[in-house]
């Protein structure tokens, strides 16, 4: 027990007081601190008793470390898990509130409502650009929405994949931390959720309100992604050559969004009844 206080003791103190630490601070001096500290000092203990074989060395080193990512886990989402988050920022835009789509949520319109298609190809420096993603922002009354598949992020060396996520509106978004170290994901003003180093799926609830959102870590703030959460059937993600199309959407005045890993733009456009609209959607970084 004393080997496992004072493992828990560094973690809390090394480098300074936890719940005084920035949110942004890197946590991985206390970790490797922490940890690496109980293998010498349960080897000095065992030989201390006569005891010291490898393979008591390996147990009690395990279950020491076992013990205390269950106790750190604890104390860091009582003290460090709990502050209030900053006010998040779009990759590549600028700021603004997540909205639902048409203010008062998405409707599906009558059988047979006039229609055309949004085509195009998404660029960054005259490349196109795969893998971004494109939508209708607050799109008039059109097809009935689809429920979308369950999102999911992966945290791996510190990055967090994709970095451009879809859900719909009252999904949940499920999180693996495949790093060695500690993550805590927050989406918007939604609680955090801490992620031990761990490979155990954990379940994230999202925003209710449709609109872009950014996901970050509480201790490492180059950690991010984008995700769309939406109540609408008018998103697409852009093909290897950069083309996307969104058929049968609503007529009329129209606000193309995109968003990708790299940057960010948006189009207004007029779409008549049975027109195809072409776009070039340059991103901005």
């Amino acid at each position: 027990m004393g080997l496992l206080a004072i493992s828990v003791g560094l973690f809390m103190f090394w480098g300074g007081l936890l719940w005084r630490a920035p949110r942004e601070a890197s946590q991985l001096g206390r970790f490797m601190v922490s940890y690496l500290a109980v293998v010498p000092l349960a080897a000095l203990l065992l030989v201390a008793v006569s005891r010291f074989t490898w393979g008591r060395l390996t147990t009690a080193v395990g279950t020491l470390w076992a013990l205390k990512l269950v106790i750190t886990a604890a104390l860091y989402m009582a003290v460090a898990g709990v502050r209030p988050s900053r006010e998040p920022r779009v990759l590549g835009a600028a700021p603004q509130p997540a909205r639902s789509a048409s203010g008062h949520g998405y409707v599906a319109g009558a059988p047979g409502f006039a229609s055309g298609a949004v085509a195009g190809v998404v660029r960054l420096g005259g490349k196109p650009v795969e893998g971004a993603l494109i939508w209708l922002e607050e799109p008039p009354p059109g097809l009935a929405a689809t429920r979308l598949p369950p999102a999911s992020l992966s945290i791996e060396h510190g990055r967090q994949l994709p970095p451009v996520l879809l859900a719909s509106t009252g999904a949940t978004l499920t999180t693996h931390n495949l790093d060695p170290i500690l993550h805590t994901v927050r989406v918007a003003s939604v609680d955090a959720v801490p992620l031990p180093p761990s490979q155990a799926a954990q379940t994230l609830e999202l925003p209710e309100e449709a609109g872009l959102h950014v996901v970050t870590c509480d201790n490492h703030a180059a950690e991010r992604s984008q995700l769309l959460i939406v109540d609408h059937p008018y998103v697409t993600f852009s093909a290897a050559d950069g083309s996307f199309r969104l058929a049968d959407a609503p007529i009329g005045r129209l606000r193309v969004r995109v968003a990708a890993e790299a940057g960010a733009s948006e189009q207004v456009v007029d779409l008549g009844a049975g027109a195809e609209v072409a776009l070039t959607l340059e991103l901005v970084p």
